[in-house]
C-alpha cells in the first residue's frame, strides 16, 4: 500500500514513464517468485554472506559523485529497457528472497545503469518493486507467511519520501539511501553472527 501511494506522487509529478514499466515489471514478478521460492527452501545465513560483500560496494556506488546524477542519459529505448528489466529481475529476485533494501537496490541501479534521473528513477522504482512485492506476497501468503499489519505503516512513510523525492531530488535521496544501507549491513551483520 505504501508502494501505491509513492506512485501516485510521483505519477501525478510527471515522474513515471509508463512506457518503460511493461517489460521490467514482467520480469520482476518472475524474479520476485523465483527469490521467494529459492527463500523458502535455503537458509537466509547464505544470503547474508553476499549481502555484507555487496552493501558496501553498493554504497561506493551511491557515495561517487556524479556530474549527471540528476540529468537523464539519453539512450536507445529499447537497450533502457534491457537495462532496466535485468536490473528488475536481478532486485526482484533479491525482495522476494531477502526484501530489506531492495527498492535502494533498483533505484541505485536504474539511475547508474539505465541513466534515469534520480526522480524518473525513483517512480520506475516504485512501479516496478509494487509488482515484485505483489508476487512476493502472493508466494508467502500461499506459505501461510505474511503479516499483514507491520505493511499498514509504510504507506504514510512511502507518501512523504516520494515528496521529498519531487521537491528535492538527489539531495535529499543519496543521504537516505546511504542511510537506509547501513542500517541493513548492520542488520545483516547482527543477524549473521548472532
Amino acid at each position: 500500500m505504501g508502494k501505491a501511494a509513492s506512485i501516485f506522487k510521483l505519477a501525478r509529478s510527471g515522474f513515471v514513464d509508463w512506457k518503460l514499466a511493461p517489460l521490467p515489471v514482467l520480469v520482476s514478478f518472475v524474479g520476485s517468485y523465483a527469490g521467494a521460492s529459492i527463500a523458502l527452501n535455503l537458509p537466509p545465513e547464505v544470503f547474508e554472506i553476499i549481502l555484507l560483500v555487496l552493501l558496501p560496494i553498493v554504497a561506493a556506488i551511491v557515495l561517487r559523485k556524479r556530474k549527471h546524477d540528476s540529468e537523464h542519459i539519453d539512450m536507445p529505448y529499447a537497450k533502457r529497457v534491457g537495462i532496466l528489466s535485468s536490473c528488475a529481475f536481478m532486485c526482484n529476485a533479491y525482495d522476494g528472497f531477502y526484501g530489506p533494501g531492495s527498492g535502494t537496490f533498483l533505484l541505485v541501479s536504474f539511475s547508474t545503469f539505465g541513466g534515469l534521473d534520480v526522480r524518473e528513477a525513483s517512480g520506475q522504482t516504485k512501479v516496478v518493486n509494487i509488482a515484485g512485492a505483489g508476487a512476493a506476497l502472493v508466494t508467502f501468503a500461499l506459505a501461510g507467511q505474511v503479516e499483514l499489519i507491520a505493511g499498514l505503516f509504510g504507506i504514510a512513510g512511502h507518501y512523504l519520501g516520494a515528496t521529498l523525492v519531487v521537491k528535492n531530488g538527489t539531495a535529499i535521496v543519496r543521504p537516505i539511501i546511504l542511510v537506509v544501507l547501513l542500517a541493513l549491513f548492520a542488520k545483516t551483520l547482527w543477524q549473521y553472527f548472532a
